[in-house]
């Protein structure tokens, strides 16, 4: 028998939360994708600065 860090231990059971939980949501992707473009348009303007 799991606990509520392991869950039930059968997949039968796993649950919408539990799909949810695998999958990363759109909103994080985004921003991860938004703080690597401005990440390298900070760099790119550093260089250009220093350039």
């Amino acid at each position: 028998m799991g606990d509520e860090t392991t869950g039930p231990g059968d997949v039968a059971g796993a649950g919408p939360a539990a799909l949810r939980a695998a999958a990363p949501s759109p909103l994080w992707t985004l921003s991860l994708f938004r703080s690597e473009l401005v990440m390298t348009f900070r760099r790119w303007r550093t260089l250009a600065l220093l350039g």
